[in-house]
Formats: C-alpha cells, structure tokens, sequence
C-alpha cells in the first residue's frame, strides 16, 4: 500500500476538531482500506496508514469523502467501532479533498507541507495570460488584470484599465457561465484589446478547474467545436518586502510608460506589524531611501536621500518619480500591483517577487548593467527553468 506521508506540526492538538464536512462530495477511488480493530484509535489508525499519529483530521476528511456505501464515514471523531471498513484516497486526491476541507485542517495540512489548492470563491486571481499551455499570450507588462469570485455569485476584477462587475453561475462538471460585464469607462493606451479580449473570453467561459498546484484555468469557446483558456495565479502581495518596479507614472489619465532601458524600484522594508520602516530603491540612475508611515490605505513618504550620479538617459524620468513619490498620500495593491496616489499624479508598480523555476519569463533587455538595450517589440524571448538537470527555453515570434 502506498502510504500518504504528512507530517504535522504539534499545534495541531489546540484546533477544536469538529467532523470536517465537504461543500460537495467528489467521487474518489480508494487506493487502500483498513479494517478498525479492537483498541485502535483515529491517532493510530493515523499513524499506520498516513504515518504520523497527528494526522488524524486528514484521515477524517479523507475517509469521509467516499461515497461507497461499503466504507464508514466518521461522524464522531471520538468514537470509533471495531469492524469499521474506513477508505484510504489515492495521493492524487488528497489536493482537492483538503481544499474543500475545514481552514483549520488546511492550515495544519499546509505547516506539513501539503499543497492545498485555494478555493475559487474569495480569492484574488491573477490573470497570467491566455490561449493555450503551447501556444500562450502572456498579459501585457504594466496592467494587472483579476478576477475575484464571490459566495453570492458576483463576478468583481480589474480587467488590465477598467474595473468591472457581473455575475457567474456553476453547472455540473465543473462548468461555468459568466454574464456580460458591466465596466468603468476609462480609456488606456495601448490596453484596450487586451481588456476586449479578456471581457469576451470570459462572457465565453464553459468551465474552470483549479490545478493541483494551485493555478485556476478558465476554459472559453473560440468557436468551431475549439476552446482556450484564461490562465490565473493566486496571489496579493504585501506592500512591504516585495520588489516594486515602477511600469507607468503621471497624471491617471495620460500615464507615461517608464523609459526603455531604465528601471525604478522600491522597496518598502520593516517589521510587518508596524506601520512605518524604510524604503529604499533605485531611481533609474540614483540610489535613494527614505523613510515612511501607513495608517489603513493612508502612507506618507518622507524627503528622500539618492547619490548624485549624473545620468545622459533617464535623469529627468527619475526627478518626475521622485517627486510623485514624496507626494504620494495613499497606496492600493491589487494582485501583484501597487499604486501610490498623490495630488499631482500616480506611481504604478509591479511585483517581481517570483520563483525562479516554473515562471515564464520575458526578456525586456540586455547587454551590460549601465548600458542595457531594449528587445526589439517585434518579438518574445521567453526562458522557463525547469526543476531537473536541463533548463529549456523558447523563442517565439
């Protein structure tokens, strides 16, 4: 029998367990079954069949997902009857089983080590491109475009310039339909196909899953019997210890994208808990850092401190920068961006802060540190580090 391995931490023992119930039951194949004997207890059951004694809330969760009237489902976690026939999941449906678990199992499954996939509803996703895994479209660099699935089934989200709202409705099988959406009426250059296409596919969704790893897929007609899909990451970054490059800035109406071969990062360090701390970055030829507060959405920057470097490219861009900055009054991240607000215009970042391997990454320039080129808008190079012995890349035009 292959064994399930978790490993679960001590804290496990304060969680007042409760028989954990699924939203909806997924027919599951049992891999194993065991028989209770005489003496034996959900920890020890626990112990022989998922190899740790603590691990008795996922053996509940994963005995009670079956639906084959020949298996016991555990009402009770503190009584158990000998003769029971209790089914033991395959290591495949462990990810769903959980994400529809208790959050107090989840957050013991997830201090083990277990991947538990994030529900669709109540999420922030993060749309990272569309079409197909061989042939896909990644979102254009600067706009974060989310979608956020609600319990009473409104539809909310950024798509990349607008905000819009509508409202979806789950069928069998995982399908899904989501209604026309109602939209802000704010024009972005260069965006605009980018947030028709988005609001079509979804009008056009037939259904979704979420990956074991964590990833949501909207499936959506393109007609002839043929489908793509939406593809989404979940995530919000936090303001502080997160790598900011600036994308676009100035007045929210005509907003200057950042200069080719320049780059302007921020990074806002300190303690969590605290509300102020120290930023520091470059500002596309200077180094700077600063100070600031935060109150709720509210933050305040205070006077900066840069080197005196004199810079042919970018000097200019980055006095614009540093005086938004230091006027900025509020902040908002949606997903992986954040926006500073001031009285004179708006800073708009985005996060960098990815894993190496897994990530599909594009280049936007080369050659020496002080000297970088900007790639040709003609084409995409792309690289993806893979976890094995090779890294591949792609270069697709």
């Amino acid at each position: 029998m292959k064994k399930i391995i978790i490993a679960l931490c001590a804290a496990l023992l304060l969680v007042r367990l409760t028989p954990p119930t699924l939203q909806a039951q997924t027919a599951v194949q049992c891999e194993a079954e065991y028989q209770v004997q005489a003496g034996d207890t959900l920890a020890s059951i626990a112990a022989e069949t998922l190899n740790d004694p603590l691990a008795f809330p996922v053996l509940v969760v994963l005995a009670n997902a079956v639906l084959d009237d020949a298996y016991t489902n555990i009402d009770d976690p503190n009584v158990i009857e000998e003769g029971w026939t209790l089914c033991i999941p395959s290591e495949e449906d462990v990810p769903e089983l959980l994400a529809q678990a208790d959050p107090a199992v989840q957050a013991v499954a997830r201090q083990a080590g277990i991947v538990v996939p994030p529900p669709l509803e109540e999420t922030l996703w993060v749309l990272v491109g569309y079409g197909t895994p061989d042939d896909l479209t990644l979102v254009q660099p600067g706009s974060v475009v989310t979608a956020q699935f609600s319990a009473d089934g409104t539809l909310t989200g950024s798509a990349g310039c607008n905000t819009y709202n509508t409202s979806f409705e789950f069928g069998r099988n995982d399908s899904l339909t989501i209604q026309p959406a109602a939209t802000t009426r704010v024009f972005c250059e260069g965006l605009m196909d980018q947030e028709q296409f988005y609001l079509a596919a979804l009008e056009q969704a037939t259904a979704y899953q979420i990956t074991p790893e964590g990833f949501l897929e909207i499936e959506y007609s393109t007609g002839r019997l043929s489908s793509q899909s939406l593809f989404f990451v979940a995530g919000q970054a936090d303001l502080k210890n997160t790598q900011w490059v600036l994308q676009r800035f100035g007045d929210p109406e005509a907003l200057q994208a950042v200069e080719p071969a320049t780059t302007i990062t921020a990074v806002f360090t300190g303690p969590a808990d605290s509300n102020e701390g120290t930023l520091v970055g470059f500002g596309g030829c200077n180094r700077y850092t600063t100070g600031f507060t935060t109150e709720a959405d509210q933050i305040t920057v205070e006077p900066v401190a840069a080197t005196m470097m004199a810079c042919a490219v970018g000097g200019e861009q980055e006095a614009a920068y540093l005086a938004l900055l230091q006027e900025a009054e509020s902040f908002q991240i949606t997903g992986k961006q954040l926006q500073l607000t001031g009285p004179n215009g708006v800073l708009i970042y985005s996060s960098i802060n990815l894993p190496l391997e897994q990530v599909l990454w594009t280049l936007e320039s080369f050659g020496a540190p002080a000297a970088q080129e900007p790639v040709s808008g003609e084409s995409d190079i792309t690289a993806l580090f893979v976890p094995s012995n090779e890294a591949t890349d792609d270069e697709a035009v």
